[in-house]
């Protein structure tokens, strides 16, 4: 789930435990886990509610000032059912404990290499995964701009494109 900036520091807080959406289908579900910038959140509940339903104190769980501030967002976004979501912080994301380490346990290479494998077979262009791999490898701390333009005609971005 997305959420703007202003709410960051509340969900990983715990002030902010509930949000309003409007959804013509929930997009969410209990039990399930979403990143965000501060954490992973794990949703607990998903209602349908109605604008009328929706008090004072609803509002300032979902980060807003009152009842009217919350209702004046929602009816920015068109009139699909309003879907009250409620979660809890659950704790940091784990990618960015990955992100430290510098090992890997044997499971952990097993499980990549099986995604890997399992991506390039999948390829129409043949394997890939270790090519890219090396790539990064060889570029420690870069990040290009933006991808190089496909050539016309093919599916495939062009590789003629230099990376420095």
């Amino acid at each position: 789930m997305l959420f703007k900036q202003r709410l960051w520091a509340g969900l990983a807080d715990g002030t902010v435990t509930c949000t309003f959406r409007r959804w013509r289908r929930p997009l969410a579900r209990p039990g399930g886990h979403y990143r965000t910038p501060v954490g992973v959140l794990r949703v607990d509940a998903v209602a349908v509610v109605g604008p009328a339903e929706i008090t004072d104190d609803d509002a300032r769980r979902a980060g807003f000032a009152g009842r009217a501030e919350l209702l004046r967002e929602l009816d920015r976004h068109g009139d699909a059912p309003v879907h009250r979501v409620d979660f809890r912080f659950a704790g940091p994301d784990p990618r960015e404990a990955l992100r430290q380490a510098d090992t890997m346990a044997e499971p952990g290479w097993a499980e990549l290499a099986r995604r890997l494998a399992r991506l390039d077979r999948a390829s129409r262009h043949g394997p890939w995964t270790m090519a890219a791999l090396r790539l990064i490898c060889d570029r420690p701390g870069y990040a290009p701009p933006t991808w190089p333009p496909r050539p016309a005609g093919t599916g495939r971005r062009s590789s003629s494109t230099s990376a420095s």
